[in-house]
């Protein structure tokens, strides 16, 4: 604290403009005032958790209900028909189980096997062959369409390439026969996938709200009016 410039200038202004106050040249009131002020965050913190735990013990109902485990899915599209790229994040997007001419989709079984809030790794094909976006099942087929929600573009799409040279998904289904639209993904293939995407996509920080811990704000919680300081 000493060696904080700033926070001394303004510890002197606040005992400048309060009356009959210490003057703590070497900081030893400011310094317990401030373990003082950890100590007390700490123990609302520590209340938090118990309360928390003590809500777990009482066996509240979660806010949605259990889901089976999630699938993932390797969703293919012709960006002359349908491009990934463009398409907006939340927007929800179906695709029929049937073409033009009332035949199944190829593997058909992936579109019956989908479940709402599986996730999909979202791939455009010829000419830009390269995985574009994330999205998941937004709804379960109802016989005729089954739905997709996009959730992430992805700033520096992955190309083709990079992930058909990698061992670790020779046996993709979509690398073993790319006819078709919706291709299961491993576990482990999802994962590997993702770790490259995240490599050049980092998740953005999106709470605005957090900022720096400034001195003034320590200043403002460490200090009390003269009604709180009267014992």
């Amino acid at each position: 604290m000493q060696q904080d410039t700033e926070l001394k200038a303004m510890l002197s202004d606040v005992l400048t403009r309060t009356p009959n106050c210490d003057p703590d040249f070497e900081l030893t009131t400011t310094t317990v005032d401030f373990l003082y002020f950890l100590d007390k965050n700490n123990q609302k913190s520590q209340k938090k958790f118990q309360i928390a735990g003590k809500k777990q013990e009482k066996n509240i109902p979660p806010l949605t209900p259990p889901t089976s485990k999630l699938h993932y899915w390797w969703l293919k599209a012709n960006p002359q028909m349908w491009s990934l790229s463009n398409w907006s994040i939340g927007e929800i997007q179906s695709y029929t189980l049937y073409n033009d001419n009332g035949n199944k989709r190829r593997v058909f079984q992936n579109f019956l096997d989908a479940e709402a809030g599986d996730i999909a790794i979202c791939y455009e094909a010829t000419p830009t062959k390269q995985v574009v976006a994330l999205a998941k099942i937004y709804k379960k087929n109802d016989g005729k369409h089954i739905y997709f929600q996009k959730t992430e573009s992805l700033t520096y799409p992955i190309d083709y390439s990079i992930l058909k040279n990698c061992e670790e998904l020779n046996n993709m289904e979509f690398f073993a026969n790319p006819n078709g639209s919706l291709f299961k993904l491993t576990q482990n293939e999802y994962d590997f996938i993702m770790d490259i995407i995240r490599d050049t996509n980092p998740i953005k920080r999106t709470n605005e709200n957090i900022g720096r811990y400034t001195d003034e704000d320590f200043l403002n919680d460490v200090f009390l009016d003269e009604q709180n300081s009267k014992p």
